[in-house]
């Protein structure tokens, strides 16, 4: 038998929306290029109860429902059908058709997707894992792990790498099978990927400075005053921990598994850590609201070296209109520059932002656009831009969303 290794033919990752039944139908798979996955399944132990005048061993040892775990790593791909299936998957999803990044007038061919927080789920996720290696023959082995709901995503920009995204799941069960594809599993379904540099690209709708840029956008606690770029960050992370869980089970049916739903309160964190700069004491800094009790807002834009529409590129982008920052630090710990580190969670917005789903030219220094959706008062907001050819996969809705105006 071959060893299998993750960078060979038949080693790979597919995704597929399901229909409205949890754990069936599928439509159409995409290939995933993934950087990690660790799904697994998990089977609740049924404790043996311990009787003192026992063997001192174990007489029986019985296993309760079994589900499903983990998660999957990826870079962002502006253009790929898996990953805005995934991104909508966060709650509800709203299109704007020629609509550009900003929120500027597009053209018939581009749309903006808006991926807001919100407590309905989406269909759930079919998820292939082939584990095939060099060949695909009657020895290789795939997992299907079928109903996943992503419970938590969690985006993550170094200071020295691409922005990766974990999407992490909770679902139904898992069926192994041995009848695999004989032609190669190509993972390429999306060619825009996110790069290092993308932080650092510069196109404008318009053709002039302003209205599109990649830039890390924040804003101090006066709804009126105007988003300003953030300088020096090192790193950033936005998580959003959905809340989902499955339901303890039944005691006549300790087998069952029921879909998971909504179980705690939904929470959206960021972690900033930056280097510390000369500011006033009444400037709005990630530290320094923290250590004035300040509630801000937070947006990072990432444009792409790829066009949409000449002179507009692909891109996306995350935007948080209230943090309440709960910790922070900027102490003198070295010879060199001393870094600050700046954590918060977001609160739903309730203000002028409560309908702007990007900084709105009124609103940004420099320019900006804007988007109206619902649901109103989000905490936190993803955006797309792409074109329609690439946003829906065939037959394979996203699921619950509207279209924006």
């Amino acid at each position: 038998m071959a060893l299998v290794r993750g960078r060979e033919t038949f080693t790979a990752v597919e995704i597929a929306k399901e229909g409205a039944t949890w754990g069936a139908g599928p439509v159409e798979y995409f290939g995933v290029p993934l950087i990690s996955e660790d799904l697994n399944i998990e089977r609740d132990p049924l404790p043996d109860t311990e009787e003192i005048s026992s063997l001192g061993a174990r007489e029986a040892l019985e296993s309760g429902r079994l589900i499903v775990v983990g998660s999957v790593t990826v870079r962002p791909r502006w253009d790929a059908k898996w990953f805005n299936m995934l991104m909508s998957s966060l709650g509800t999803e709203n299109v704007f058709s020629a609509k550009w990044l900003d929120g500027q007038t597009g053209t018939a061919a581009t749309t903006a997707h808006v991926y807001a927080m919100s407590q309905t789920i989406p269909n759930a996720f079919h998820i292939l894992v082939t584990k095939a290696g060099p060949a695909s023959g009657a020895d290789s082995t795939s997992f299907l792990f079928r109903g996943c709901i992503v419970s938590e995503m969690n985006w993550e920009q170094p200071n020295d790498n691409h922005p990766q995204v974990t999407f992490t799941f909770v679902g139904k069960d898992l069926v192994t099978a041995t009848s695999l594809s004989t032609s190669p599993i190509v993972a390429v379904q999306g060619t825009v990927i996110s790069k290092l540099r993308d932080l650092d690209q510069y196109k404008s709708s318009a053709g002039s400075p302003g209205n599109f840029q990649s830039r890390l956008l924040y804003r101090p606690s006066d709804a009126t005053t105007l988003y300003n770029d953030l300088a020096n960050v090192n790193t950033f992370t936005v998580n959003v921990n959905r809340g989902i869980d499955f339901d303890d089970p039944d005691v006549d049916t300790p087998d069952t598994v029921s879909k998971p739903g909504p179980q705690n309160q939904r929470e959206v964190t960021l972690e900033i850590e930056g280097k510390y700069e000369q500011l006033s004491p009444a400037a709005s800094h990630p530290y320094h609201d923290y250590a004035n009790d300040n509630i801000t807002g937070f947006a990072a834009y990432y444009s792409s070296s790829t066009e949409l529409s000449s002179p507009v590129p692909y891109g996306g982008g995350i935007v948080i209109p209230r943090i309440v920052w709960t910790a922070g630090a900027a102490n003198i710990d070295t010879g060199g520059t001393i870094t600050y580190t700046a954590s918060g969670t977001a609160i739903a917005a309730t203000d002028v932002d409560s309908y702007t789903l990007a900084p709105s030219p009124s609103n940004v220094s420099g320019g900006g656009g804007a988007f109206h959706t619902t649901p109103a008062n989000p905490e936190a907001y993803f955006i797309t831009a792409v074109k329609n050819t690439d946003s829906s996969p065939s037959g394979s809705p996203f699921g619950p969303g509207v279209t924006g105006a």
